[in-house]
């Protein structure tokens, strides 16, 4: 939690940028429900999540219990799961960027870590608003009331979202496939129900494809030359934006 604090203050101080401003604030952390292109993603995953909630004590609850039993993924990959759902991937992939880009001046990776940074910091910050919210215990029975939805979930596919848009198709395959580890891993330990892990998952997802969109949306600069006349005199303007 500490973790997605400190990125949540770090995408704030971006609004010291002349490319970032608070106004933006709302528009991105409202952004999977405004991007067309991402809006089907998060009304197929609230649908799924609303129909296991309605089907709680015929499904979920089962599911739950026989995940706890069974534990497929056993204690090495669980411990792998509740490790890279920490937003360990998503700091160090962050770091590696901003590393290249101070290096190579690389624009591009500049761009990219701080995708991810505004992936990870709404992401997180909307699944920390909801657990508040709604206060929903876990299924180990114990005292925290912070299980719905899977902050782990939202860390993973927010990473994994990213990666299978900015990179080639196997680097977003593997992507994914941890992801689904972590989501997998929280019901694995009992800490989450299905639709935990459902709900969180969209989160992420929504949140790093929205943003990836809303970065291609941006105007990038352009100039033009036009005639200009002065008295007798005839002469070209040059106007530019940036």
């Amino acid at each position: 939690m500490k973790l997605k604090i400190i990125l949540i203050n770090v995408l704030f101080s971006l609004s010291l940028r002349a490319e970032w401003t608070f106004d933006d604030f709302f528009k991105e952390w409202g952004s999977p429900l405004t991007e067309k292109k991402v809006t089907p993603y998060l009304f197929t995953g609230a649908s799924l999540t609303t129909i296991l909630i309605g089907f709680r004590e015929q499904i979920v609850d089962p599911f739950a219990k026989e995940m706890a039993k069974r534990k497929p993924l056993g204690d090495y990959l669980a411990k792998f799961g509740y490790t890279m759902g920490n937003m360990v991937p998503n700091a160090l992939y962050m770091l590696t960027m901003y590393g290249d880009y101070k290096i190579n001046k690389n624009r591009k990776s500049l761009n990219r870590a701080i995708l991810m940074l505004k992936s990870s910091s709404y992401s997180g910050l909307t699944t920390h608003v909801l657990k508040q919210l709604i206060n929903q215990k876990r299924p180990n029975k114990g005292r925290s009331t912070s299980s719905f939805p899977s902050g782990h979930a939202t860390c993973a596919f927010s990473f994994a979202s990213v990666i299978g848009m900015e990179h080639e198709w196997y680097w977003g395959v593997g992507a994914y496939t941890m992801a689904t580890i972590v989501a997998i891993s929280r019901m694995n330990d009992n800490a989450h129900y299905l639709h935990d892990v459902m709900f969180g998952s969209t989160i992420g997802l929504t949140y790093g494809l929205a943003l990836f969109y809303r970065s291609q949306n941006v105007i990038p600069p352009s100039a033009m030359i036009f005639p200009i006349k002065s008295g007798r005199r005839l002469g070209l303007g040059f106007a530019t934006n940036f």
